[in-house]
């Protein structure tokens, strides 16, 4: 799964190079971090590491991007909303992830120049599992959470696990050939809830989000 993701990563904000600079910003306990540490080295990129008294503080963490060339940086919405947008002349590409991403933060942040990306996903399904790359426009709303990456398939259902028609709300179902986790450490009950047979497929399996 984390080997699907980091492919799909590097896919989406393009061949990472030895010239890329990646803030390292997420704790080693948030399984966002695997993929930008495991990203980064199979590119050669260099990794800018954050301080902890850094991450706390939006005029550090900008004084970073800036002052260490930073190309590319994965941000939560609400780190997004206290630091500065810039200017970081050397920022190519942001990740949004970790929350509902408002449409206000997009602009701000989706300048000429930058590749902005949706990140969506469980860490039951091995950190993200669909992307979308925002246009350049002025966004009234959050943008969607986007497309599948490879071969994960995602089914929004009703309560009886019917698929529902485009627009109409359901539940959002993760299978595919890999990227699920085998279930709760220690909670079979949890574990036989959220993780059902695939209803569509005949094998296989799904999460239930």
């Amino acid at each position: 799964g984390l080997r699907m993701f980091i492919e799909a990563y590097r896919r989406t904000f393009g061949e990472w190079t030895t010239e890329d600079r990646l803030l390292q910003l997420p704790a080693l306990t948030f399984d966002m971090s695997q993929g930008e540490i495991f990203a980064g080295l199979i590119s050669g990129s260099a990794m800018i590491l954050v301080a902890p008294e850094d991450a706390s503080s939006p005029e550090a963490l900008g004084g970073l991007i800036r002052d260490q060339r930073v190309t590319y940086a994965g941000l939560s919405p609400a780190i997004l909303s206290v630091v500065e947008a810039g200017p970081y002349p050397d920022l190519k590409y942001i990740m949004g992830g970790a929350e509902a991403l408002p449409a206000e933060l997009v602009n701000k942040w989706n300048l000429p120049g930058r590749k902005f990306v949706n990140l969506y996903g469980p860490t039951e399904a091995s950190v993200a599992t669909t992307e979308y790359l925002c246009e350049h426009k002025e966004w009234q709303s959050s943008p969607p959470i986007g497309r599948p990456e490879f071969s994960r398939l995602h089914y929004v259902v009703d309560k009886e696990f019917n698929l529902v028609p485009v627009g109409v709300p359901g539940e959002l179902l993760i299978g595919g050939d890999e990227g699920l986790a085998r279930g709760y450490l220690n909670l079979p009950e949890m574990t036989d809830e959220k993780f059902v047979p695939d209803p569509f497929l005949g094998e296989g399996r799904v999460y239930r989000t």
